[in-house]
């Protein structure tokens, strides 16, 4: 768990330093708070690449007070705590793990999907011409649900949809960005 907490310290400066919520002391500390408290549920996981960037990204869309449960209210840090589990655990599981077996069996889906695709099978063979893999590109996309990397709107559209669908919906979104 020490080794967790000491890149969750070195993580709170990297993520979305341009951001107002996150150059204070204030968000940070809630995002600290969240990343904590997540890696004491899950010990055996601990605090894996891109989790920083995620959990910020659902706390800057909780409200400041976050939701209702047993109709009572949830505070935002809690709401985000509960809804980044949720991601991680049930969604997208095996995509936050030493080994990443869940990214990279969907990155490997994605590749398949691309080479069978009437135009964008180009994009792949470009890429291989640069000597790049497609895997470069969309292990990142995947992880980070398209947070960070594209503008703010098209991670939440895809967020919409990864919420019913789960995985699929990042796929999906990836064949899409491609197409243009």
């Amino acid at each position: 768990e020490a080794a967790s907490l000491y890149q969750i310290e070195l993580d709170l400066k990297r993520t979305f330093p341009e951001h107002a919520e996150f150059r204070s002391a204030r968000g940070r500390a809630r995002l600290r708070r969240v990343l904590r408290a997540f890696v004491r549920r899950v010990p055996a996981t601990g605090y894996t690449q891109s989790l920083n960037f995620l959990a910020a990204f659902l706390l800057l869309q909780i409200p400041e007070r976050g939701g209702i449960r047993n109709s009572a209210q949830v505070d935002r840090e809690e709401a985000t705590f509960w809804l980044l589990c949720c991601v991680v655990e049930r969604l997208l599981p095996d995509y936050y793990t030493s080994r990443l077996t869940g990214l990279q069996a969907d990155t490997r889906v994605l590749e398949a999907l691309v080479a069978q695709h009437p135009t964008l099978h180009r994009v792949g063979a470009n890429l291989e011409r640069l000597g790049l893999s497609l895997s470069l590109v969309s292990t990142q996309w995947l992880m980070l649900g398209f947070i960070g990397i594209l503008p703010t709107e098209t991670p939440l559209r895809a967020w919409e949809l990864l919420l019913p669908l789960g995985p699929r919906a990042l796929l999906a979104a990836a064949l899409a960005a491609m197409r243009r």
